[in-house]
Parts: C-alpha cells; sequence; structure tokens
C-alpha cells in the first residue's frame, strides 16, 4: 500500500516538476517557503514512530473478563510499515513500557516467574524474555540465572517467545 502511495506521489511530483519546467517557472516561486520547510523537516523531525497494540480474547461466559495475549508493534519507516507480533498466551504474562524512543516488552514466564498469571518481576532467577523495539533495530534478550538480560542466556531453558512478522 505505501509503495504504490509513493510511486504515486512520485509520479505527480516529477509531472509537476517538468510542467513548471517547460513553462519556464521557477517552482520555489509556486510552493510557499513554509511549506517546502515543513516537507524538508517533517522526516528529520520524526524519521520513524513505533506503536503497539494489543489483542484481547475475553470469557466467553463474561466479557468484562479480557486479558492481552498478543502485542502487535508497527514500526513506521519513511515509506514502509514494519509489523511484528509477539503471542503470548501459552507463555506467561507481558508487560510494555516506552523508553527513549522505543517499546520495550518484557514478559515473565508462566511457570518460573509469573504469579496467579500476574506480572511481577524479573528478579530473583526468574525466567524472563524482552523485547527491545528501536527505530533502527529490534533485540531480543533473556535473563534467567542472573541479574541482567542478555542475547544469549546458557541458563534460558524454556521455550522461547517468538518474534513473528504480523498480518497487514
Amino acid at each position: 500500500m505505501h509503495k504504490k502511495k509513493f510511486k504515486l506521489v512520485m509520479f505527480l511530483a516529477l509531472s509537476f516538476t517538468l510542467a513548471t519546467l517547460a513553462l519556464g517557472v521557477d517552482i520555489t516561486e509556486i510552493i510557499p517557503d513554509s511549506v517546502t520547510e515543513h516537507l524538508l523537516n517533517k522526516n528529520i523531525e520524526n524519521p520513524k514512530k513505533i506503536d503497539l497494540q494489543e489483542k484481547q480474547i475475553c470469557d466467553a461466559l463474561d466479557n468484562s473478563k479480557c486479558k492481552t495475549t498478543v502485542y502487535i508493534i508497527s514500526i513506521n519507516k519513511q515509506f514502509t510499515t514494519q509489523k511484528k507480533q509477539i503471542d503470548f498466551s501459552d507463555w506467561g504474562p507481558c508487560i510494555h513500557e516506552e523508553s527513549n524512543g522505543c517499546i520495550i516488552v518484557t514478559c515473565v514466564s508462566r511457570y518460573d516467574g509469573a504469579h496467579n498469571g500476574q506480572f511481577t518481576d524479573c528478579r530473583g532467577g526468574k525466567t524472563c524474555q524482552r523485547f527491545e523495539f528501536c527505530q533502527d533495530k529490534v533485540r531480543v534478550l533473556y535473563k534467567n540465572s542472573r541479574d541482567d538480560f542478555v542475547e544469549n542466556d546458557p541458563t534460558f531453558f524454556n521455550k522461547k517467545l517468538e518474534l513473528r512478522e504480523a498480518d497487514s
């Protein structure tokens, strides 16, 4: 979808430029400076945006009892959107926070850390997994018998949460 819009915008811009050149019109006289500055600076100020959506499942008998089981993270780049999905319905509870323009998702194992299906923390040898979605990269980190998250924790024995491409 974004590629089609980009191609159309580029076609229109090229057509406009060719038409103004053929007529001998200075393009800078047609477009106000404020518009030009806005267009040029828009992508410099906020080139990418990261967004998180939650998917929930609800109790069939009581719709007020719902819980989040999937996070979909959209990373909007200049002309494309990358969507990633974390399905933690069978793994354990997760929380998310924003820090320094990144979205951080932290999950604790239902078998080694979660208390009654609730996220508590990731201290004291609990099995946890973390996803860091930042502007230029996505990191997946693990922690079990250590104090910090790392990309490879040899003490992490649980099945790892998978980061998948989300359906558009």
